[in-house]
C-alpha cells in the first residue's frame, strides 16, 4: 500500500502530510479552489457579454427574473445553470429551434455549424441553412448554447445544463470519445487491433484513433453487414433507430471459452454476436444492469448515409378569413361589458356570503355551481372571475370562507375601462387556465398547466393577422403546437422509436389547453368572431388597453327602469351606487347587454334588515328610477314593512345564574362589567352578549369567583393552559437590485411591472458578485420549482 493511501503516515517523511486528514484537507482545498476559479471565469465571461447582450438575455428569458430579479452576476449565473429555469426556457422555443438544439446535443463535443447542417440535411447557402442560423442565434441570445467560460463566438455547443436535460437526443446514447475515455489503455488496444487500426500510442492517441474510426460511417456499415449474419445486422440497425434494445442475454445465455466445445470461437459473430460487437466497441455495457447501448457515432453510421434529423423550419399552413372590423369591435365590447359585470357579480356574492372553502383550500364543485347560479354565469366563467379576483388581490381566504378584500371597495369606484384593462393584464399573467377543467373545483394553489405561454402564443399568432380569423380551429391548434411543442409534453417525439401513444397524448393535452385559452379570450373580449379585438391587439402589442375601450365602456348608467312586474332593468353598465342599491333590495336575474333585478318580499325584507325604513327605501328607489316607482312595488314594500319588526330578539352568548339574588344585582350594576352586556331575565338568571371565556375572565378580574357548569348543573374543572414561546422570524427577505431605482411591489399593487432589462443589466454589471444570502451563495435560484415531476420525466 502506498504511503499516501495508508492509514498511518510518518511525520518525518519528506513531502508527505502528517495525517490522512491533512491529505484530505489538501485535496478538498484544491477542489474548492478549482470550483472558485471556474466560477470566477464564468462571471468574467458574463461580464464580457456587455450591456446589449446581457439586456437581450434578460428580455428574452423572463424566467430569470422570477420571483425577484437577480442582484448580482453570481446569482444570474446560478439561475442560468438551474435545470428548472432552463426547462422553462425550453418550453418557450418553437419546433425548428428545438430541433436544432436537439441536433447540437446529439453532436456533443463536436458540435459545429457544418456538422449541424449536415445532420439536418441543410445545404450551405440554402433557405434551410438560414433557418438553422436563425435558430442558433436565438439559442445563443437566450444563453442555451455556448457556455460562459469565454469560448469562441462560433461555438454552438449546448450549455451543460441543456445537455443534462437531454440525455438521449435523437435517441442517441453517449459518444465514443466519452465512453472510450473511461476505458484503460489495456482495453483500448485490443479494440483497435480488431478494427484493423494501429495499437501503439498513449491513451489520448488511442481514443482519438478509435473516435476517427467509428465516425467513418461507410467503414462501420461495411463491418456490420459483411461480418455478421443478416438477422443480427438488422437487429443492430433497429437498435440504432431506437426500435429495439439489447442486453447480455438477448441471444441466450452468455458463452465463455470452452462452454460450447472447440468450435465455439471467442470472436465468431455467428455464434457469439454480442461478444463480437462488444469487442469492436459497437455495443458497450450500460453503467447499470445488464443492458447494452450503442455509441452515438455507431448509431448514426447504421442509420444510413442519407439519414437526417427531422427539421421543420416553416409552420403548418393555415388559411385566414377576413372579418368586418365593426362586427369584431361590437362583439368584443359586448363580451367585455359582460366580463366586467360577471367579475363584480362574483365579488358581490362573496361580499354578501363568503364562499365556503374546502378543508384543503379552494372552492368545491357544489359551491362553484351555486355561485354560477347566483351570478348567472357558467362554472367556467365563474372560475375565470375567481382566478382573476384572486390574482388582483380582490379575493382572499378568510375565516368564514373566500371573501373580498378591502381593495374591492376601491375597485368598484374605478372606471369600468380601468377595471377591464386590469382584468386583461391579469389574464395574461395567470399561470393556470381556469376553463381547462370548467367543472372541477377551483384551487388557487394549482400552478401547473403553463397557460401563460399558451396565451402569449395565441396573441402572437392572431396578432400577425389583424382583422382575420383562422379558417380552421384545428389548423390553428397545429400551428400553435409548432410554436410551442413542449408546452404540455416533457420530451420531443420523432421517428426514431419514440412512443406514439405518448406523442398522441401530448398532442391532445396541447389542443385542450389551446381551446381553453381561446374560450377565455372570447369570454373576456380579447377575441370576437375568432379574430383579435382592438383590446386584444393592444394587449398583444403592449399598447394601452384602456384607451381602446374607454369611449365605449367609460359611460355608466346611474338610473334604472322599474317595471310593474317587480323588475328593474339597466341598459348598460350600472355605476357602483346604483348596483349596490339594487343588489340590496332585489336579486339579479340576468347579465348581458342589460342587467335585470327582481324584487320580492325576501329582498325587500333584506333591505329593511339593513336599517332602511319603508319611506327611506322608497325615496332611494325614486331617486334612481326612470319614471318613478310603480304602484305594485310600493305596495310590496309597505306590506313587508308593516310586519317587519313585530317580533324582536337579541343574541345571547352566555348566561349566569345564582340563588343569591343580591349578588346578581351587584354584578349587573357593576360599572366595570358594562362591556359584558349583562341583563337580568329572571330573579336568579342573567344573560350576557360576550362569550363565556371572556365573561368569566372579566368577572374574576373584578373580584368575583364564578365557575362553569355542564348541562346537568355539575361543575366543570378548569384546564390549565400550556404556553409556548414563538420562534424567531427566519424568513428570507430579498432586496431590490442595486441601481434599478425600483423597489419591489407591495402586496396588492397590481400596477408594478417587470424591471427594465436595460436598467437591470447596468445594475448587474456594476454590482459586486458577493452573494447576498445562503441561496445565492450556493449558486441556485430563488425560483420555486413547480415542475419537479416534469423535470425528471423530461430528463428520461
Amino acid at each position: 500500500m502506498s504511503p499516501r493511501t495508508s492509514t498511518t503516515c510518518h511525520s518525518g517523511a519528506p513531502g508527505l502530510p502528517a495525517t490522512l486528514e491533512a491529505c484530505w484537507a489538501r485535496r478538498a482545498s484544491s477542489h474548492r479552489c478549482a470550483r472558485q476559479n471556474a466560477v470566477v471565469t464564468e462571471l468574467d465571461a458574463l461580464r464580457s457579454w456587455g450591456h446589449d447582450r446581457l439586456a437581450q438575455l434578460l428580455r428574452e428569458r423572463p424566467e430569470l427574473l422570477e420571483p425577484r430579479p437577480p442582484i448580482s452576476l453570481r446569482e444570474l449565473r446560478g439561475r442560468l445553470r438551474h435545470p428548472a429555469v432552463t426547462l422553462a426556457a425550453l418550453r418557450r422555443l418553437d419546433l425548428p429551434t428545438l430541433q436544432v438544439l436537439q441536433v447540437l446535443c446529439a453532436l456533443r463535443g463536436r458540435a459545429g455549424r457544418a456538422e449541424a447542417l449536415a445532420l439536418l440535411g441543410a445545404e450551405p447557402g440554402s433557405d434551410r441553412a438560414e433557418a438553422v442560423d436563425r435558430a442558433v442565434e436565438t439559442l445563443r441570445a437566450r444563453g442555451l448554447i455556448g457556455d460562459t467560460s469565454g469560448t469562441a463566438s462560433m461555438d454552438v455547443r449546448p450549455a451543460p445544463v441543456v445537455a443534462d436535460l437531454w440525455p438521449l437526443p435523437l435517441g442517441l446514447a453517449t459518444d465514443v470519445e466519452t465512453l472510450a475515455a473511461q476505458r484503460p489503455v489495456e482495453a483500448l488496444r485490443p479494440v483497435l487491433g480488431l478494427l484493423g487500426r494501429p495499437e501503439a500510442g498513449r491513451k489520448p492517441e488511442l481514443v482519438a484513433r478509435l473516435v476517427e474510426t467509428l465516425r467513418d460511417g461507410a467503414f462501420v456499415r461495411r463491418l456490420v453487414h459483411d461480418s455478421t449474419p443478416p438477422e443480427f445486422a438488422d437487429r443492430l440497425t433497429d437498435v440504432a433507430f431506437g426500435r429495439a434494445a439489447l442486453d447480455r442475454y438477448s441471444y441466450g445465455a452468455p458463452t465463455w471459452h470452452g462452454t460450447r466445445g472447440p468450435a465455439a470461437r471467442a470472436d465468431d459473430p455467428r455464434q457469439r454476436p454480442l461478444d463480437w460487437a462488444m469487442a469492436r466497441f459497437l455495443l458497450v455495457p450500460r453503467p447499470e444492469g445488464y443492458g447494452l447501448m450503442m455509441p452515438a457515432e455507431v448509431a448514426l453510421a447504421l442509420r444510413g448515409e442519407g439519414w437526417t434529423a427531422a427539421f421543420s423550419p416553416d409552420p403548418p399552413p393555415l388559411a385566414w378569413t377576413p372579418r368586418r372590423a365593426d362586427s369584431v369591435a361590437d362583439g368584443a365590447l359586448a363580451a367585455a361589458s359582460c366580463a366586467v359585470r360577471g367579475m363584480d357579480a362574483v365579488l358581490s356574492v362573496a361580499s354578501r356570503r363568503p364562499l365556503t372553502a374546502l378543508k384543503a383550500g379552494g372552492i368545491g364543485t357544489r359551491e362553484l355551481r351555486r355561485l354560477a347560479v347566483e351570478t348567472g354565469l357558467t362554472t367556467g366563467e365563474a372560475k375565470v372571475c375567481l382566478e382573476l379576483a384572486h390574482h388582483l388581490h380582490l379575493l382572499d381566504l378568510d375565516e368564514p370562507g373566500y371573501a373580498p378584500t378591502p381593495a374591492f371597495d376601491g375597485w368598484r369606484r374605478r372606471p369600468v375601462a380601468d377595471r377591464y384593462a386590469a382584468m386583461l393584464r391579469s389574464w395574461t399573467e395567470l399561470a393556470v387556465s381556469p376553463a381547462l377543467a370548467a367543472d372541477a373545483a377551483w384551487d388557487p394553489r394549482a400552478r401547473v398547466n403553463r397557460s401563460r405561454a399558451a396565451r402569449q402564443a395565441v396573441l402572437a399568432v392572431l396578432g400577425d393577422h389583424p382583422g382575420q380569423a383562422p379558417a380552421s380551429v384545428p389548423d390553428l391548434e397545429e400551428q400553435l403546437r409548432w410554436h410551442l411543442p413542449l408546452l404540455t409534453s416533457t420530451t420531443m417525439h420523432s421517428d426514431t422509436g419514440d412512443d406514439a401513444g405518448a406523442a398522441a397524448e401530448d398532442a391532445e393535452q396541447h389542443r385542450r389547453l389551446i381551446r381553453a385559452v381561446l374560450t377565455e379570450a372570447a369570454w373576456l373580449g380579447v377575441t370576437a368572431a375568432d379574430a383579435l379585438s382592438p383590446a386584444g391587439t393592444a394587449l398583444a402589442t403592449g399598447g394601452d388597453v384602456r384607451a381602446t375601450v374607454s369611449d365605449h365602456l367609460a359611460a355608466v348608467r346611474t338610473s334604472a327602469r322599474l317595471q310593474a312586474d317587480l323588475t328593474a332593468t339597466v341598459l348598460g353598465e350600472p355605476d357602483a351606487e346604483l348596483a349596490t342599491t339594487l343588489d340590496l333590495a332585489a336579486d339579479r336575474e340576468g347579465r348581458s347587454t342589460a342587467s335585470v333585478w327582481r324584487f320580492s318580499p325576501a329582498t325587500v325584507r333584506r333591505a329593511l334588515d339593513a336599517g332602511h325604513g319603508a319611506d327611506d327605501l322608497l325615496a332611494l328607489l325614486t331617486n334612481l328610477a326612470d319614471g318613478g316607482v310603480p304602484q305594485p312595488l310600493e305596495y310590496l314594500i309597505r306590506d313587508v314593512a308593516r310586519t317587519h319588526g313585530a317580533a324582536r330578539g337579541r343574541a345571547v352568548a352566555c348566561y349566569l345564574r345564582s340563588d343569591d339574588e343580591a349578588l346578581l344585582s351587584e354584578i349587573v350594576a357593576d360599572r366595570r362589567l358594562r362591556a359584558l352586556g349583562l341583563r337580568r331575565i329572571a330573579p336568579t338568571a342573567v344573560v350576557g352578549s360576550r362569550p363565556w371565556p371572556n365573561t368569566v375572565e372579566a368577572l374574576r378580574a373584578a373580584g368575583y369567583a364564578p365557575v362553569e357548569e355542564d348541562a346537568d348543573g355539575g361543575t366543570v374543572a378548569a384546564v390549565v393552559p400550556e404556553h409556548r414561546a414563538l420562534g424567531p422570524d427566519d424568513g428570507f427577505h430579498p432586496v431590490a437590485p442595486p441601481g434599478t431605482d425600483r423597489g419591489f411591489a407591495a402586496d396588492g399593487d397590481t400596477d408594478a411591472g417587470p424591471p427594465d432589462p436595460d436598467a437591470l443589466a447596468d445594475a448587474l454589471l456594476t454590482a459586486e458578485n458577493t452573494p447576498g444570502g445562503m441561496l445565492l451563495d450556493t449558486g441556485t435560484t430563488i425560483l420555486e420549482i413547480r415542475d419537479r415531476a416534469d423535470l425528471f420525466s423530461f430528463a428520461r
